[in-house]
This record gives C-alpha cells, sequence and structure tokens, in this order.
C-alpha cells in the first residue's frame, strides 16, 4: 500500500470522528442553551424549541465547520508531503 492511500484512509477516519464530534458538540450547545431558557422560566419543550430556534440551521454550521476541516487537512497534507520532500533531500545530502 502506498503513502497516500495510507493517508487517505486516516484522513476518512478522521473526517468521520469529526462529524461525530462536530454533532456532539452541536448538540451539546443546544441543551445547555436549553437549559438555560428553563431556568429563566420557560417550559422544556418551549425552551428547547427556543434554543434550537436560536442556534439556526445545524446543517449549515456543520457543513461550514467540515469546509473549515477539510481545508485544514489540505494544508495538513501539503505540510506533509514538504516534510517528506525536505527528508527526501536532506538524505540525499548526506548521501
Amino acid at each position: 500500500m502506498n503513502e497516500d492511500s495510507r493517508w487517505q484512509r486516516y484522513w476518512r477516519y478522521l473526517s468521520a470522528r469529526f462529524r461525530r464530534d462536530v454533532a456532539d458538540e452541536l448538540s451539546f450547545h443546544v441543551e445547555m442553551r436549553a437549559r438555560q431558557l428553563e431556568g429563566e422560566g420557560l417550559s422544556t419543550a418551549a425552551a428547547h424549541e427556543e434554543a434550537r430556534r436560536r442556534f439556526g440551521d445545524r446543517r449549515m454550521v456543520q457543513a461550514e465547520l467540515e469546509r473549515i476541516e477539510r481545508k485544514r487537512g489540505n494544508r495538513m497534507a501539503a505540510s506533509w508531503y514538504i516534510d517528506e520532500l525536505a527528508q527526501d533531500i536532506r538524505y540525499g545530502v548526506r548521501g
């Protein structure tokens, strides 16, 4: 297996994990806002509905976070290639 396919497999694993983490984090923030609203006197159902309304479109937020993560991943891949090239050059010079 070449380096590219190993890197891609690793990145797919991280991407799936990232999506789960983002979904969990977004749910956490909505839940915390709902609890805060309950503390301010709203009923449980009304607090959850208001928290979701104030948070906005979760899919849009999640898509934006995934776009940012992909961009970060591309920078990491570029950095990895540059590091590999530098290592090869150092090895060649030593030889």
